[in-house]
């Protein structure tokens, strides 16, 4: 599908060149723009797996723990995705029911007439079909984006939380906190328990 969407576009980009009008322009260059983020979706879906959940679970982080913010935010995710998901699959649909109009918007139509006309409409009922896996594939990079940094914050969330609830304890006169020594050690490893999970966080972002 990634293929066949890259040389459709190609097609449709030579065409413009050679047959070059306002009105042909107007009419069918929304579509054509509108290819390369649908190439892009398509690329995305391949690639980012790989430097997104994958990279995620590769890494020794903590099992998100239903905190109040965590959990409304959430909650919010899940009715992005889902709504985004289900409205692009809706739309999808629609592009795939018989329209008069069909090739005056999109020139895919008139390309598979100009090379293949015998199979023209074999492989417009195709073309429309990939329209149900494109709808799901447009909204699968942006879902994966915000998984990806909605778990770094929740990350970040667990690791404030554990500090306030880890290092605020009560150790007597908080004037003597200085000079004891349990104290101290409790202290001294919480920083670098904080400063390594805060390196590995930072690591992931600027490799990804």
């Amino acid at each position: 599908m990634l293929v066949a969407n890259t040389v459709l576009m190609v097609l449709q980009g030579y065409h413009f060149l050679i047959n070059f009008n306002s009105l042909y322009f107007i009419s069918y260059s929304p579509y054509w723009f509108g290819s390369f983020f649908i190439i892009l979706s398509l690329t995305s879906c391949l690639t980012l797996p790989t430097i997104g959940p994958e990279a995620l679970q590769s890494m020794d982080l903590w099992k998100i723990q239903p905190m109040k913010r965590i959990k409304f935010q959430t909650e919010l995710i899940r009715a992005y995705t889902t709504i985004n998901t289900v409205i692009s699959l809706i739309a999808g649909l629609a592009h795939t029911f018989p329209s008069k109009n069909a090739e005056k918007i999109c020139y895919v139509y008139r390309i598979i007439g100009i090379y293949v006309p015998k199979w023209k409409t074999e492989l417009c009922w195709m073309y429309k079909a990939s329209y149900i896996v494109m709808a799901l594939a447009l909204p699968a990079t942006c879902n994966q984006l915000v998984y990806g940094a909605s778990h770094i914050r929740f990350q970040i969330y667990m690791l404030l939380d554990s500090i306030k609830s880890n290092l605020v304890k009560e150790f007597g006169d908080d004037l003597k906190l200085s000079n004891d020594k349990d104290f101290q050690e409790e202290i001294t490893k919480k920083i670098i328990f904080s400063d390594n999970r805060f390196s590995m966080i930072h690591k992931y972002l600027m490799n990804n």
